[in-house]
């Protein structure tokens, strides 16, 4: 799925708990839905051998261009190289 604006729109919220849709371009960038119909941007990474997420932010206070681009800069920040 590619996160869009328009997708995350159409997004339906599943009967009980939540799911995740994945970004087909951003790796660990993901979308969850509740079964209330709360939507947030999401982004899963490794710290140590140990898969992390951390909640980006609410749709539609956030766009999903601007939890993009918040993503790509966290995994950027995450792959640069320390010393």
């Amino acid at each position: 799925m590619n996160i869009t604006q328009r997708a995350v729109k159409a997004a339906k919220a599943p009967e009980s708990g939540n799911h995740i849709f994945y970004d087909d371009e951003l790796r660990g960038f993901g979308l969850r839905v509740t079964a209330a119909g709360v939507k947030a941007f999401i982004l899963n990474y490794s710290v140590a051998g140990r898969e992390r997420r951390v909640t980006i932010g609410r749709w539609p206070e956030w766009s999903a261009e601007a939890a993009r681009a918040r993503s790509g800069a966290r995994r950027a920040a995450r792959l640069r190289p320390r010393g």
